[in-house]
């Protein structure tokens, strides 16, 4: 399976270690270009936002580190075939080879949240927020959702997940698991980023992996999603807070009016800073 062949991209905090956030970032980006472009005034570098008055979230939070992995490049089906850093291909994920795919780029990425937390001493996983953008969302969520039950033990959760206009990987799966229908009709609405197997045993014992769901719903979320997402659109997001709220976590929705597929500015950056 590919491996990502880039160190993650650091940001040291200015003052006293005392938080980490590990970010990641989209289909096809990387660590650099998501957190420092500078030159797309409409879609700019994560970590070059400012608030409302005008600071970046490095300015606001001197004591905080940022780690930006970036995903293995690999051909992307949805985009002809074309080689990207992606996280997982989007277009299935009924192939076992995808999900070998995310479960490989998940160790890396616990890899990365053990050092960090290791790093930062005592209940250090406490101290540790997790996030992205769009597919670096949806990874980082299943990353969150599937963390070892023996971390979780030993303090309450993450610090926090920040997820914006992303989606949830194997979602049909979870939403069985947990009795969630999607669509009014009684039919499941297409999901062309979901998980359509279909697999599922009848009379399965389904309390055990539901509790492994729940392992991390003490850890605060808040996702945020433009109204006018037209890559990932507004209804997959919704059915991210469903399904996370049905796992009893704690959570917070915002949705931003006349935005597309990014992260509104200086609206989320505001609300990542009043997060923290």
């Amino acid at each position: 399976m590919p491996k990502s062949n880039v160190d993650p991209l650091i940001i040291y905090p200015t003052s006293t270690h005392t938080h980490t956030f590990i970010v990641l970032h989209g289909r096809g980006s990387n660590a650099l270009h998501f957190s420092q472009d500078t030159t797309n005034p409409v879609k700019p570098g994560f970590l070059t936002c400012t608030t409302s008055s005008g600071l970046t979230l490095a300015q606001k939070f001197p004591g905080l580190k940022f780690v930006v992995p970036t995903a293995p490049k690999r051909r992307c089906t949805a985009k002809k075939r074309l080689a990207m850093n992606i996280w997982f291909d989007n277009s299935s994920f009924e192939d076992p080879y995808e999900r070998e795919e995310v479960a490989d780029n998940y160790e890396m990425v616990k890899e990365i949240v053990t050092e960090e937390a290791k790093e930062l001493g005592e209940r250090g996983l406490q101290k540790v927020f997790l996030g992205g953008l769009s597919q670096g969302c949806a990874m980082s969520l299943h990353v969150l959702l599937a963390f070892d039950r023996d971390e979780e033990e030993k303090c309450m959760g993450f610090g926090g997940f920040i997820g914006m206009s992303g989606w949830l990987p194997f979602q049909d799966e979870i939403n069985s698991l947990l009795g969630i229908r999607r669509g009014d009709d009684g039919e499941e609405d297409e999901n062309p980023f979901g998980d359509e197997s279909g697999d599922e045993e009848d009379g399965g014992d389904a309390e055990d992996p539901v509790n492994e769901l729940l392992v991390c719903r003490h850890t605060p979320i808040f996702l945020g999603h433009g109204d006018q997402d037209d890559v990932v659109p507004l209804e997959y997001g919704k059915n991210v807070m469903e399904a996370l709220q049905a796992m009893g976590i704690n959570l917070e929705w915002k949705v931003y009016a006349e935005q597309g597929h990014w992260y509104k500015v200086p609206d989320t950056i505001d609300d990542i800073v009043r997060f923290f």
